[in-house]
């Protein structure tokens, strides 16, 4: 059982590794959740729940912050020369506006039958 538990959380990675450390702590930080509301008494409840109420309130505060704000990505690294020689030929095979409106045929006819390989050349 435990060597199939471990050989799963190799395939997770990182993940794994903070799902196994999440639920370590999570043991002591219940028991100590308990002790203090065991010492706070009556105030435990309350302040408990204000505690998570703030939490929470800050999460959605960031949540909505990030949603309106979204992060820009910055300058593009430049392309390199082999990328650069390849989107120079691409260019360079296709007509002016070809790549952008697909043509299924010319006023001579319809395009040439492609026989179940692919679409028509003229694509």
């Amino acid at each position: 059982m435990w060597k199939a538990f471990a050989e799963q959380f190799k395939e997770c990675g990182r993940n794994g590794t903070l799902f196994v450390f999440a639920l370590v702590t999570l043991f002591p930080v219940l028991v100590g959740t308990a002790h203090l509301a065991e010492y706070l008494g009556r105030f435990a409840g309350p302040l408990f729940s204000g505690f998570w109420l703030v939490v929470l309130a800050a999460s959605l505060a960031s949540f909505i912050h990030h949603w309106r704000h979204p992060e820009r990505l910055g300058k593009l690294p430049p392309l390199s020369q082999n990328e650069l020689s390849r989107a120079r030929a691409k260019l360079m095979r296709c007509p002016a506006g070809s790549a952008l409106v697909p043509t299924t045929g010319s006023a001579a006819g319809p395009a040439p039958a492609t026989r179940g390989h692919g679409p028509p050349r003229s694509w």
